[in-house]
């Protein structure tokens, strides 16, 4: 049997070491669903958006000229 204690200890100690980075990428390996979901959802929110506010700069609020 595992002692609570050490399991404890090895998990700490694994997301201690653990960059952002190295999380994501094995978040997309183990649960791609979740990225496949998201990406929908983006897809979704920009097609629902009306036309007037797809030819505006996002970064500042302005029209294409």
């Amino acid at each position: 049997m595992i002692d609570p204690k050490s399991a404890a200890k090895l998990i700490r100690q694994h997301f201690e070491e653990l960059t952002t980075e190295q999380f994501v990428e094995n978040l997309h390996h183990a649960c791609p669903e979740v990225f496949e979901e998201q990406k929908q959802r983006r897809e979704s929110q920009y097609k629902a958006k009306p036309e007037s506010d797809k030819s505006r700069n996002p970064s500042t609020g302005s029209s294409k000229k």
